[in-house]
C-alpha cells in the first residue's frame, strides 16, 4: 500500500487484479489513488464495511460496484471457521469522585444527542449511523454553526467519558484479581485505550505471576517484533494493548480476552472479537471477560450504549453476568487447563524484556501526559488572565513538527483560539483515521520540548528533536520569554522563515473575537488549509424547491462547485457539487423516483431565481 500510492510507483497494465485487504481503509484520500481504472477485476476484503465519513459511498461502492452480503460470524460458525465464544460481563463500582465527573460528562452528551437528533436531523439508531452523522457534522468549517458546535460538544463529552470509563480505578484492581485464573490460558489479550493503561495492566499481570507485556506503537519494531513472537511461542502469556492490536495482526493463540476499555466503533469491536475468535487446536472456546463502569454508559442494564457489545453478546453460547469475586470460577468451568506448558517457561531474557517493555511504555505515556496537562494550563491560563506568551513558547516547538502532527497538536488544544476538538473529530477533518490522529499527536507530544517536561529519549540516548529538519540550516537562538510574563511579546522572525524556506511559522495577531488572539500558522510542507472565512470568497446564496413546499437553502462556492447546505441532511452538509447536493435533498424530502437528477436546474439564485447554469458562464469573482 505505502509504496503504491507513490508518485513513481508503476502503473497496472490494463486486464489487471487489485485485491484490497482491509479494504475499508482505501476510502482515505492518499489510498484511494490506488484504485485505478486500469483494474479490470476488483476484489475487496474487510470484516467491518464502515467508516466515519461518506468514504464508502463515494469511493469504495463506485469502484467495486458489488458487495457479497452474509460474510457474518453467525455463518463462521454453521462453517466450523470460528471458535464457540464465552462471555463473562463484568460490574465495577466507581469511586465517588470519578462518579461526580462522569455525570457532568454524561449530561453534557445526553443534552447535545437529543438536540443532534431533534434539531439537526441525525439518525436515532443505530448508534453507528447517528455517530457518523455527528462526526460528519464536526468535520464541518463552519464554526459558529449551531450544529457544529452541539457535533463538537457531543464528541469532546463524549470522548472524554469513553477515556474516563476505561481508567477508572476499580478496572485495574479487578484485573489483578482476574489475573490468576490467566494461568489456565494459553494466551490472553487485554484491550486498553490508551499506553499508560496498557503499560499499568502488564504491570498488574507480572507482580501476579503472569508473564505479560504491553504491545504499543511506541515500542520500536524490533521491540513489537520480539514480543509478538514470544507471545506465539508462549513464553509470554499476555499482551496488553491500547489499539494496535484491534486490527491486521494474526495472534490464533489467544483464547482469552479482557476488556478494559469499550469498542468505539462497530468495525473496532469485530476487529478485537478477531483476534480471539480463530479456532483453537484442542477445540475449546473462547472467553471475553467484559468490565465495565456499573451504572454508566458500558452497563448493559443501561443498554451499553455506544459500546456495540451486542456484537458480541448475540453469538455467545455463554453468557453470564458475575461480580468480580467469581470470575476465576466462572472461567474455570469455561476453560480447559494448558495440558502442555513444555518450552513456554518465562525465562530471565524473557521477562527482561517484558519489564523493559512496560517500562519504557509507562515513560512515555507520563511524558506525554506531562506535556498534555502543561499545554492545557497554558491555554486555560491564556484564555482567563490573556497571558499569551506561552501560548507562543508552545507555538514555536511545534512549527518545528511535521504538517500533520502540529495540525493535529493545534486542533486538539485550541492553540489557534479555536475551540479543542477531540481525536475523531480532528480524523474525519484531515482525512485519517482514529489511531493515527492518536499516534501522530502522542508522537509529537513526546517530541516537543517544552519548559519542565522531558522529551522523549532515542535509541542513542539524546532527545529526541523534531522529524523534519531542514537540511543546512543553522539554527538561530531566540530568546524566549518566560511563561506568565505580562510583555507584549514582538514577532517572532523564526529562522525557518528565511527567504526561500518554506517551512513553518506562526504569526500573533491579537483580537477582541478570540480568547487569546488569533494564531496564524503556516504549517511546514503544506500550503494553509485551515477552514477558509466563509464571509468572504466566491459564494452565491442558492435555493431549491422540493416536494411539500420545503424551499431548502444552500451556499455554492464558484471556485470548485461545491455545495453546503444550510441545514445538515442526516449529518451532513458539505456536497462536490449541484448534482450530488440535489440527489440528497430530493431523497430528504420524499421525491426519490427520478432516474437522474440535474441540480443545475433544480438550484436557483436566491437574488434572481436563475438556475445556477447561468453563474457558469459569468466571472468567477461573485459575493454571496
Amino acid at each position: 500500500m505505502q509504496s503504491a500510492v507513490m508518485p513513481a510507483a508503476e502503473k497496472p497494465p490494463t486486464g489487471s487484479l487489485v485485491v484490497a485487504d482491509e479494504v475499508h481503509r482505501y476510502a482515505a484520500e492518499s489510498f484511494a489513488k490506488v484504485l485505478s481504472d486500469s483494474f479490470d477485476h476488483r476484489l475487496g476484503l474487510t470484516a467491518t464495511l464502515e467508516r466515519s465519513d461518506d468514504g464508502i459511498d463515494r469511493v469504495l461502492l463506485p469502484f467495486f460496484e458489488n458487495v457479497i452480503s452474509g460474510c457474518t460470524y453467525e455463518r463462521g460458525y454453521e462453517d466450523g471457521i470460528l471458535a464457540p465464544v464465552n462471555v463473562a460481563l463484568v460490574p465495577v463500582p466507581f469511586s465517588p469522585r470519578e462518579r461526580a465527573r462522569y455525570d457532568n460528562l454524561d449530561e453534557i452528551a445526553r443534552g447535545e444527542r437529543t438536540n443532534l437528533i431533534n434539531k439537526f436531523g441525525c439518525r436515532a439508531e443505530p448508534f453507528g449511523s447517528y455517530l457518523q452523522d455527528v462526526q460528519l457534522l464536526a468535520k464541518d468549517d463552519f464554526n459558529g454553526d449551531a450544529s457544529v458546535r452541539s457535533a463538537r460538544r457531543y464528541l469532546k463529552a463524549f470522548s472524554d467519558r469513553r477515556d474516563l470509563l476505561a481508567s477508572i480505578s476499580g478496572k485495574e484492581e479487578a484485573l489483578a484479581a482476574i489475573a490468576p485464573v490467566l494461568e489456565r490460558s494459553s494466551r490472553a489479550l487485554v484491550f486498553a485505550e490508551t499506553m499508560s493503561a496498557a503499560a499499568s495492566a502488564a504491570e498488574t499481570l507480572l507482580q501476579v505471576g503472569i508473564a505479560a507485556a504491553p504491545y504499543t506503537s511506541d515500542l520500536t519494531r524490533n521491540e513489537r517484533i520480539a514480543l509478538l513472537g514470544r507471545f506465539k511461542r508462549g513464553s509470554l502469556t499476555a499482551l496488553a494493548a491500547p489499539r494496535v492490536l484491534d486490527e491486521g495482526i494474526d495472534v490464533p493463540e489467544a483464547d482469552v480476552a479482557i476488556v478494559l476499555a469499550a469498542s468505539r466503533t462497530r468495525r473496532q469491536m469485530i476487529q478485537r472479537m478477531g483476534r480471539v475468535l480463530r479456532p483453537k487446536a484442542d477445540g475449546r472456546a473462547a472467553v471475553f471477560v467484559i468490565l465495565y463502569a456499573e451504572g454508566s454508559s458500558e452497563d448493559p442494564e443501561n443498554g451499553a450504549h455506544g459500546t456495540f457489545l451486542e456484537q458480541l453478546t448475540e453469538i455467545a453460547q455463554n453468557l453470564e453476568t458475575v461480580e468480580v469475586h467469581s470470575v476465576p470460577a466462572v472461567v474455570k468451568e469455561w476453560l480447559p487447563e494448558v495440558k502442555d506448558h513444555e518450552g513456554q517457561a518465562l525465562t530471565e531474557n524473557d521477562r527482561e524484556l517484558a519489564e523493559t517493555a512496560t517500562a519504557t511504555v509507562a515513560q512515555s505515556a507520563a511524558i506525554i501526559q506531562r506535556a498534555s496537562s502543561h499545554i492545557r494550563s497554558v491555554v486555560a491560563s491564556a484564555v482567563r488572565f490573556k497571558r499569551c506568551e506561552g501560548v507562543d513558547e508552545i507555538l514555536r516547538e511545534i512549527v518545528d513538527l511535521g504538517p500533520d502532527e502540529a495540525e493535529i497538536l493545534i486542533r486538539r488544544f485550541g492553540l489557534d483560539g479555536e475551540e479543542p476538538l477531540d481525536n475523531s473529530s480532528i480524523a474525519a477533518q484531515l482525512d485519517r483515521t482514529y489511531d493515527e490522529v492518536v499516534q501522530l499527536g502522542d508522537d509529537a507530544l513526546g517530541r516537543i520540548r517544552l519548559p519542565g517536561v522531558s522529551s522523549r529519549v532515542s535509541d542513542d540516548g539524546s532527545a529526541a528533536t523534531c522529524a523534519e529538519h531542514i537540511e543546512g540550516q543553522n539554527q538561530t537562538p531566540v530568546r524566549e520569554p518566560e511563561l506568565g510574563q505580562r510583555h507584549d511579546p514582538p514577532l517572532v522572525e523564526h529562522p525557518s522563515r528565511r527567504a526561500g524556506d518554506n517551512s513553518a511559522h506562526v504569526d500573533v495577531e491579537k483580537g477582541p473575537q478570540k480568547p487569546f488572539g488569533t494564531r496564524r500558522i503556516q504549517l511546514p510542507t503544506k500550503t494553509s488549509d485551515r477552514p477558509r472565512n466563509r464571509e468572504t470568497g466566491n459564494r452565491v446564496a442558492i435555493y431549491m424547491e422540493c416536494e411539500g413546499g420545503f424551499v431548502p437553502g444552500a451556499m455554492l462556492d464558484t471556485s470548485d462547485w461545491s455545495v453546503v447546505l444550510d441545514y445538515a441532511i442526516v449529518g451532513r452538509r458539505n456536497f462536490e457539487g449541484p448534482d450530488e447536493a440535489a440527489r440528497a435533498q430530493l431523497r430528504f424530502y420524499g421525491d426519490s423516483e427520478r432516474s437522474t437528477v440535474d441540480g443545475w436546474s433544480l438550484w436557483k439564485v436566491k437574488k434572481s431565481g436563475q438556475p445556477i447554469t447561468s453563474l457558469r458562464t459569468m466571472p468567477t469573482e461573485v459575493q454571496a
